[in-house]
């Protein structure tokens, strides 16, 4: 079950949901059923490992629906899961930012903006620890 909750989460909190008219307040509800089974799944680590995979592939891969989102799930999931994995998911938006921060500033330094970054050769890096 906690695998399940995991990855149907994972597919909401995803752009293509979003682009499929999901609207912020629908999302909430979403989310909020979801953290009412969660309570009653006992195999909590295990969804937080699918829910961190998830997680991970949609930041890397610039695939999640908003950061907010992220966010809120996030806070909302500090009640019932460990410290350690808040501690992670919060460090990898954490990460993701500073990323961004960088690639910013490497796209400055060579001159590129984000207009005219698709000419030539170029290289775009996410970090996360």
């Amino acid at each position: 079950m906690a695998e399940h909750l995991a990855k149907y989460l994972d597919f909401h909190l995803r752009k293509v949901s979003g682009q499929a008219g999901i609207s912020d307040e629908t999302l909430i509800q979403i989310i909020d059923e979801v953290l009412i089974l969660f309570k009653l799944c006992r195999a909590k680590d295990t969804f937080e490992e699918f829910y961190q995979r998830g997680l991970c592939r949609r930041l890397l891969l610039n695939k999640s629906a908003s950061y907010e989102s992220e966010k809120m799930m996030i806070i909302k999931l500090k009640t019932e899961c460990s410290d350690t994995f808040i501690q992670r998911a919060e460090g990898m938006l954490k990460d993701l930012t500073l990323s961004d921060d960088i690639m910013k500033k490497y796209l400055e330094c060579t001159g590129m903006n984000v207009a005219n970054k698709f000419q030539g050769v170029e290289g775009v890096y996410h970090v996360l620890s």
